[in-house]
């Protein structure tokens, strides 16, 4: 007679998440958030999906997680081809300015010719792990998947370090923000400069500025959408708030 291994619902991990979904929720409405604010939304953020909480409260529910992510293949082509430097999809408003999309392109060739025909603003669902490896940045030749760009930025900001070298591609987000800067001019119009020849400044600080946009926030964020947004994940949090208000 064989054990049943079935798992039953974590009351402290329901709370948790709870949680860490209204606190990302609030993200998506802040625009300039504080350094204790960062630091709530890159541990909600690193709980959920890099120590992988919410799936101790979907597998109990037989909840199927599904995460609403934007499609990068035609940057990631673009890219294949030689037609561009770097490239940050992007895809959530920062700062009031809506930004999906950033590419440096190489050579003096129209804009037109280097894209095939794509939607920029299509959608597809992703489990847990395919969500984290997804591209969401390219630099030459290095890809920033999901995963790099979360353990980043909560090295950065969040309570806990990751303890990452500042080498590869830790060091490539570093330069990339510090020589590429977006902000909103006083007339509200997006301004990009970049200089990838300027001196990289040691261990830049992370800080969101309300008139600039920091690529790598901005890319952080889009995940927090695909989170929030998600609808499994939404009826996830709902079934637990119910079963919580019994």
């Amino acid at each position: 007679m064989s054990k049943s291994t079935t798992r039953k619902p974590n009351p402290e991990a329901d709370d948790a998440l709870v949680a860490d979904f209204r606190s990302l929720e609030d993200a998506l409405k802040i625009h300039a958030p504080n350094n204790n604010q960062l630091r709530i939304y890159t541990t909600s953020v690193r709980r959920l999906v890099l120590d992988k909480g919410i799936t101790l409260c979907s597998t109990p529910r037989g909840v199927k997680l599904e995460f609403e992510a934007l499609d990068n293949m035609p940057f990631i082509r673009n890219h294949r081809r030689g037609r561009s430097l770097f490239w940050a999809g992007g895809g959530v408003t920062v700062t009031g300015c809506s930004v999906r999309g950033f590419t440096l392109e190489v050579g003096q060739g129209s804009a037109d010719d280097a894209w095939d025909d794509g939607d920029f603003d299509r959608r597809f669902p992703l489990d847990l792990d395919s969500f984290l490896r997804q591209p969401v940045m390219q630099y030459k030749s290095i890809d920033i998947t999901r995963r790099d760009l979360i353990s980043y930025i909560c090295n950065k900001i969040g309570p806990a370090h990751l303890d990452l070298k500042r080498e590869g591609k830790y060091l490539t987000l570093d330069m990339l923000r510090h020589c590429v800067s977006m902000r909103i001019s006083d007339e509200g119009i997006l301004q990009i400069e970049h200089d990838l020849q300027r001196v990289l400044v040691e261990n830049p600080e992370f800080k969101v500025l309300r008139t600039g946009i920091d690529m790598v926030y901005a890319e952080f964020l889009s995940t927090v959408d695909a989170i929030v947004n998600s609808p499994s994940i939404r009826t996830l949090v709902e079934l637990i708030e119910q079963e919580l208000s019994l």
